[in-house]
């Protein structure tokens, strides 16, 4: 199963979304993440906890072969700051 697979026909709406968008890093990358995260949600359904859906998204991050850290702390000074009109 690939990631179009998981869209259900709006796959290509979302990479028209993604690829457009000029500030998008990793346009690909995003693009099979939006993917996995649909998919996870569609498995899923509503009303599971954070966990759960976690749990679920790793596992297909991890037959996608996507290298992720989980749950990582992050510091402010991690972050890149840009102000707005800048």
């Amino acid at each position: 199963m690939t990631p179009i697979d998981t869209f259900q026909g709006c796959h290509i709406i979302l990479i028209n979304m993604v690829t457009k968008n000029k500030n998008i890093l990793y346009p690909k990358l995003s693009y099979i993440i939006y993917g996995l995260l649909y998919k996870t949600h569609n498995q899923l359904n509503r009303f599971r906890n954070e966990k759960q859906y976690a749990d679920a998204f790793e596992k297909l991050l991890k037959q996608n072969k996507i290298k992720y850290l989980r749950e990582q702390s992050l510091s402010p000074d991690k972050f890149l700051l840009i102000q707005k009109g800048s």
